[in-house]
């Protein structure tokens, strides 16, 4: 019988390479990417896909990784990654909406918007928050 710890190890090395190889897999399927996913000191935190909303436009599906030191976000198209924004997580604010469980705006002095979680509740979107770093 495999021990406790040894089995904890492990499944925390292969999670660590599953992660890896899914940011080697969107660093090469993003053309246009400004930064390397895989760099020292940066881990990813949480990823999923959002509902991104600005002000002069309608609501747009992106994916958004968090890493311990930036957001980013990214759309799909025909196939491909395309990267659409960063934020430094230096001065950024997340605030959740109190009459929408599923709003929560994003502030920050290089850029502000607002974002849906399509069929997340209150408990998915506190996991997601960038105050629990």
């Amino acid at each position: 019988m495999i021990d406790g710890p040894v089995t904890n190890s492990l499944n925390t090395a292969l999670h660590t390479h599953a992660q890896t190889m899914s940011l080697l897999s969107i660093q090469r399927a993003t053309p246009n990417l400004p930064i390397q996913l895989i760099s020292p000191g940066r881990t990813l935190v949480k990823r999923g896909p959002l509902i991104q909303m600005e002000r002069s436009e309608g609501g747009k599906e992106r994916e958004f990784l968090l890493f311990t030191d930036c957001l980013l976000w990214l759309s799909r198209v025909a196939g491909e990654w395309a990267y659409k924004g960063k934020i430094e997580l230096v001065d950024l604010d997340v605030i959740l909406a109190v009459e929408d469980e599923k709003k929560f705006d994003v502030l920050s002095p290089e850029g502000s918007f607002v974002l849906f979680a399509r069929g997340f509740t209150r408990p998915s979107i506190a996991n997601f928050s960038l105050n629990r770093l």
